[in-house]
């Protein structure tokens, strides 16, 4: 099995309904939100309220089932940076 079928495994256990991929390649030439460095001003504006007290954090009262899906994807990522790390990009 493979890391993406991996993934998408675990995703649907969890209760995901769709899961794809997308790669550099793939969303090369699409819309700003398609640019994986690109943070949305409404992104920005949420974490500096959150910061400063006035609204509170989104994730404190999500269920159990979500966190543990963060949990597994926020893992996922890591692996997959670790990947990136040890394979040249000509490879990706």
């Amino acid at each position: 099995m493979d890391l993406n079928e991996e993934i998408e495994k675990l995703l649907l256990d969890q209760g995901a309904v769709s899961v794809g991929f997308a790669t550099k390649h793939s969303l090369k030439g699409g819309p700003l939100t398609t640019d994986m460095t690109y943070i949305l001003p409404e992104a920005e504006k949420a974490d500096e309220l959150e910061k400063a007290g006035k609204i509170g954090d989104p994730y404190r009262e999500t269920s159990e089932r979500r966190q543990n899906v963060e949990k597994i994807v926020s893992d996922i990522f890591k692996k997959l940076r670790k990947e990136q790390v040890d394979t040249p990009l000509h490879e990706m």
